[in-house]
């Protein structure tokens, strides 16, 4: 069974973004678990969510794809040493690695978008330029495993192709460590 990752910020996730990916994926048969830095995580809307695995002990190669969600509390937390690994390593590992609205700040910053086509919010655009990314302003860019999205109104689609690039991956699992 396919395995997905959805990483949230400790405070102001985006609702939206993490409802839906979360029942998309859920509806295709994928096992979706949650994680975040610092116990449950609290949405901008107040929706509190509980990890369902610890951030310290998550394998990135367990995982068909590692989703970043989105929203302002992105902004605290996109130099945090411990996402930016787990970025890289899911990158690695040949996971799908996605982001959603202000998540794509912590791709960049972990140099996962270096070389890569990526879009995100257009106020970001220069950050995603300076960490070495071809800023593209569709609503949702695939390039193979990164998946990015500008905004909410690219969910819906995001949400699909993850889906299908989901059920088409099965988990590598490299040595210990990674």
């Amino acid at each position: 069974m396919a395995r997905a990752l959805l990483v949230l910020p400790p405070r102001d996730f985006a609702d939206r973004q993490y409802v839906l990916v979360r029942e998309r994926l859920t509806a295709a048969g994928v096992a979706v678990d949650t994680a975040t830095l610092n116990g449950p995580a609290r949405s901008l809307a107040g929706q509190q969510v509980a990890p369902s695995v610890d951030l310290e002990e998550v394998r990135a190669s367990a995982y068909s794809a590692v989703v970043f969600i989105g929203g302002r509390g992105v902004h605290r937390v996109s130099t945090e040493p411990r996402l930016q690994r787990l970025a890289q390593m899911a990158a690695e590992s040949g996971a799908v690695v996605g982001a959603l609205g202000a998540a794509t700040l912590l791709l960049a910053r972990a140099g996962v978008l270096r070389g890569r086509l990526a879009t995100g919010p257009t106020s970001l655009a220069g950050a995603l330029r300076a960490a070495g990314a071809t800023y593209d302003a569709a609503e949702v860019v695939w390039d193979a495993p990164i998946l990015t999205a500008r905004r909410w109104e690219g969910i819906a689609t995001f949400a699909q192709r993850l889906v299908e690039e989901v059920q088409t991956r099965t988990p590598r699992r490299p040595p210990a460590g990674l």
